[in-house]
């Protein structure tokens, strides 16, 4: 068993496998929890919208006792698909209609009476039971609770969405693994047979090099496998030679090669034929050595801060001077390498005769003043190399880029300061430089003293200086402008948004658009570089919108806001802007950024919403709602401008016949006629609203200063809608005719509020109805009193019976 889970082919299906498990069951787990969360937040919403909705709706009917009204209302609701039952209950806990969904068939029962404990709160809940949303909302009307209205909102489609999920995700992940599983098994068979043979090669090598392993597998890591065992063979083979080419290299090399042993005192331990000819000693005697025999230097710290240095950065270049044979002093530059070699700390390294780099470089030195000033003051990093690539002269602004002084940089190699090339790398470019005759340019890295490294740009040109080629090279900082350049990329990526961008100069002429903006309006970047943005404007706005918008711009750098546009189609749509001014150095304004996104359907959708909460859905006029809104805002008008404005009750006589004899569809039908009669008896600013049954509200504004002036215009403007309203209607087949009782009140400012503006105007309609119907009253503050006592006398009647 051990030996088969060390089995490559098994551990590798066992890791596989169980990989894709975790991965497709996680990514499973995960969706259906995201989709159940998002659809019991859709749940929840859609009940708030049900319960609310419904409680507004049927405020009115159940103040007037229209119980079919109420019924078919609640009908109106039974369209959502999850809904499971609705109950409408008045403030005594009787049940006033309750409809519920037979979860066999799916169809609706309505049913009557009965009755339901309050839920002991006075706003909106929902709380979650038994797979179901339970939500209630009051009933509430001039302040005072009718009732309320409980929903049942199933949350079974949630569920089994989210186990479907599971179940596919299950299925999925078994038939996956199945698959991928045998999938390995028939790839990997053949390459692990192919790794054991390998692994038996590479055994065999030490006594067999030289022998070629045949390829079995097709696969491209093996074949480099493979192909890496078989040139392992040839290499083992060819050891020996190349090894002995190796040290015939050594011998043969221009450059004198030196080992040192640092724990013996810097005894030399090796040196090459070169290094024999160098100090004209043999190879035995220059075994006897120490470098402290062969190197001329006086000053022991600065022998010890050299051996500092290589410690701690195990390498070195430096110059010095060598004492060779007749006790002759040579310039040198010696390069060491401090390493670590089977437990001993070795000095490797190699040096070079530089007398004639000194001789050039005192030869430099004697040019003119002049020249010698202008290098030394150039603004570009200046420096001359000679051959080998090391600094023969600078200028100020090279030290200073280096952070190294003059004395520090003069005699250093290009290789100690470049940090893009490595030391091969550079002597090809600078032999590069010297062969060809024209100037070089091309960007690389320096290393600064300090560390840092920072972009430049060489400019190169080889002359000859007194019978030698030098290099004569400039470094020019570029680390801004690549700094610069990265930030237009990283810009150019930004532009490219999900959002509509549009940048325009400052005399608002388009610059340039991005790709969304084409998706948005239609109009390609050719088709509206130059033009002005006015191209996009739909006239929905007034010159006064525009006006307030650009002082904004002005005064606080930005604006931001809806605004209607137009498409290169022609179609008007509803975007969200916001405009960005961006000024320039000197504080002017340079340009101008717009970006925007498209919320048509989005503002549809709120639109669509509002109706459904601020308009009666039979007739479209007002709801209850909405004229507290505008009745409120007119008071407000009202107080400012002093004028007068009017209530007007209306109820239609004799309603409760009509929806007994010809039914509740005649009823609508007649409502429809009776609204769209009375919008045509006002004016365009008036409000017609429906409170619910068969009650209407007019509401005039804006009158005259004087209360008989305002009477008489509203009385002529009520005999228009009685004249109106008593012609005859056409119901279906039926011809069919109705009068109305108008109660009116006059209103100004903020003298009663609107719920008692609202009760005057119903005390005067019934003062109409008792004086005969079809007639017109205004209200007399002595039948409120009446009312006002009635009321208190029938509350306490109840309350004695009640004790």
């Amino acid at each position: 068993m051990k030996r088969w889970l060390n089995s490559l082919l098994v551990r590798i299906g066992l890791i596989v496998a169980l990989g894709s498990i975790i991965s497709i069951f996680s990514l499973g787990i995960y969706v259906a929890v995201e989709q159940g969360e998002l659809a019991t937040q859709s749940a929840y919403q859609e009940a708030y919208l049900i319960t609310s909705g419904l409680a507004t709706a049927v405020a009115s009917d159940v103040i007037v006792k229209n119980y079919a009204g109420i019924e078919q209302t609640v009908t109106q609701f039974t369209a959502y698909p999850n809904l499971n039952g609705l109950y409408v209950v008045n403030d005594r806990e009787h049940v006033i209609v309750q409809v519920k969904r037979n979860l066999t068939n799916g169809a609706w029962l309505v049913a009557h009476g009965g009755l339901m404990a309050s839920p002991h709160f006075d706003q909106f809940n929902s709380i979650l039971e038994a797979n179901h949303i339970i939500s209630w909302a009051p009933i509430s009307a001039d302040l005072s609770s009718l009732g309320w209205v409980r929903s049942e909102l199933s949350l079974d489609q949630v569920i089994e969405t989210q186990l479907h999920i599971f179940k596919q995700t299950a299925i999925f992940t078994l038939f996956t693994v199945m698959l991928f599983t045998l999938w390995l098994v028939l790839v990997l068979r053949r390459p692990v047979l192919q790794i054991r043979r390998a692994t038996r090669f590479a055994h065999a090598l030490p006594e067999n090099y030289g022998q070629v392993l045949e390829h079995m597998s097709s696969t491209t890591e093996l074949q480099q496998l493979v192909s890496a065992l078989n040139s392992a063979s040839k290499k083992l083979y060819h050891q020996d030679k190349e090894l002995k080419m190796f040290n015939a290299l050594i011998e043969h090399t221009d450059d004198p090669i030196y080992i040192l042993d640092v724990d013996n005192d810097f005894k030399i331990i090796f040196v090459n034929e070169a290094a024999c000819r160098h100090f004209g000693l043999t190879y035995a005697a220059l075994l006897t050595k120490h470098a402290r025999d062969l190197i001329i230097e006086t000053d022991p710290k600065t022998l010890r801060r050299l051996w500092e240095q290589l410690k701690n950065d195990h390498h070195l270049t430096f110059t010095s001077q060598h004492r060779i044979s007749g006790d002759q002093v040579v310039a040198v530059e010696i390069s060491a390498n401090y390493i670590n070699y089977d437990h001993r700390k070795l000095v490797i390294g190699y040096f070079r005769d530089i007398s004639e780099r000194l001789r050039t470089e005192q030869a430099l030195h004697k040019e003119s003043e002049k020249n010698l000033a202008f290098l030394r003051n150039s603004s570009d990093g200046v420096h001359i190399l000679d051959v080998d690539g090391n600094v023969i002269e600078a200028s100020d602004s090279f030290c200073k880029m280096l952070g190294y002084t003059r004395d520090e940089v003069v005699g250093m190699n290009v290789a100690q300061w470049d940090a893009k090339f490595n030391r091969e790398e550079l002597q090809f470019l600078v032999k590069k430089q010297f062969e060809q005759q024209h100037l070089n340019l091309f960007e690389t890295r320096h290393r600064c003293k300090d560390g840092r490294t920072i972009d430049v740009e060489i400019s190169g040109l080889a002359l000859e200086l007194e019978g030698n080629l030098v290099l004569f090279n400039s470094s020019r900082d570029i680390s801004e402008r690549k700094w610069a350049d990265q930030q237009l990329r990283i810009a150019a990526i930004a532009f490219e948004s999900q959002e509509g961008i549009v940048v325009t100069d400052a005399n608002i002429n388009i610059l340039r658009v991005n790709s969304s903006f084409t998706k948005i309006t239609g109009y390609e970047e050719h088709e509206v570089v130059g033009c002005s943005p006015n191209i996009l404007r739909s006239d929905r706005q007034e010159e006064t919108f525009y006006e307030s918008m650009w002082k904004s711009i002005k005064d606080n750098g930005s604006w931001q806001g809806e605004i209607w546009n137009r498409r290169k189609c022609g179609e008007i749509y509803l975007e969200y802007l916001t405009i960005t001014v961006v000024k320039d150095q000197h504080d002017k304004i340079a340009n101008y950024v717009g970006t925007f996104v498209d919320i048509t359907s989005r503002k549809e959708s709120v639109d669509k919403i509002e109706r459904l909460a601020f308009y009666d859905s039979l007739t479209e006029l007002p709801n209850r709602l909405l004229l507290q809104d505008r009745l409120k805002l007119a008071l407000a008008a009202s107080h400012r401008s002093g004028k007068l404005g009017a209530l007007m009750f209306i109820d239609m006589d004799n309603f409760k016949n009509l929806n007994d004899t010809l039914g509740h569809d005649m009823g609508d039908l007649l409502l429809q006629q009776v609204a769209q009669r009375l919008v045509s008896c006002v004016r365009e600013g008036d409000t017609v609203a429906r409170l619910g049954g068969d009650e209407f509200v007019v509401m005039l504004e804006d009158l005259y200063d004087q209360a008989p002036e305002a009477a008489a215009f509203v009385e002529t403007i009520g005999h228009k809608i009685q004249v109106k309203l008593n012609q005859n209607y056409q119901l279906s087949i039926h011809e069919y005719r109705s009068t109305p009782s108008i109660g009116v009140t006059l209103f100004k400012g903020h003298e009663q509020s609107t719920d008692e503006l609202l009760k005057q105007a119903d005390i005067a309609m019934y003062q109409a109805k008792t004086s005969g119907r079809n007639t017109l009253r205004f209200f007399d503050p002595k039948m409120q009193a009446d009312i006002n006592a009635r009321v208190a006398l029938e509350k306490e009647l109840r309350l004695a019976i009640h004790e």
